[in-house]
């Protein structure tokens, strides 16, 4: 069933019991599942995995968020320029800046960590990855700690 009038993505199910409140560590069968998902679709699957994804970042629960930032991380990490462009756009930009500044500290300073390694890394190569790096930019302007406590870590 839509929520607000949202078309359910194809990647929603996956994307969910990747996320899922049960889980402990990272599913990194799944995970890959869906990153391999993402490339096979060229057309639209960058998109609409990123809205399945979105969907997650904004559960309630800390531990989805965290689990869905990991998987956001790798989805990065693994599906190509398409897939980074689409997290560079300005909707989902604002996204990781108010996951970065509003949220409790465990997922700001996962969110934090992984806006910083992307702009160390992909951001520098690709300048259509802009926002993201001026977003990482904009933080440390603003006095935002990049360092991690490594028990808000998965991995």
């Amino acid at each position: 069933m839509p929520i607000f009038g949202e078309a359910p993505s194809p990647y929603d199910e996956t994307v969910e019991k990747v996320t899922a409140e049960t889980c402990t560590t990272e599913n990194w069968t799944l995970i890959l599942d869906i990153c391999d998902r993402v490339i096979a679709d060229q057309n639209k699957g960058a998109k609409l995995c990123l809205l399945s994804v979105k969907k997650r970042l904004n559960h309630r629960d800390p531990h989805v968020v965290l689990l869905a930032l990991s998987l956001l991380d790798s989805l990065w990490s693994n599906c190509g320029v398409a897939f980074r462009r689409e997290v560079s756009s300005r909707e989902f930009s604002q996204e990781l800046s108010f996951k970065a500044t509003h949220s409790n500290r465990s997922i700001g300073e996962k969110t934090r960590s992984i806006i910083r390694k992307w702009s160390e890394n992909e951001c520098k190569q690709d300048a259509s990855l802009g926002l993201i790096k001026t977003l990482y930019k904009n933080l440390l302007a603003e006095g935002y700690s990049f360092e991690t406590d490594a028990s808000s870590k998965f991995c």
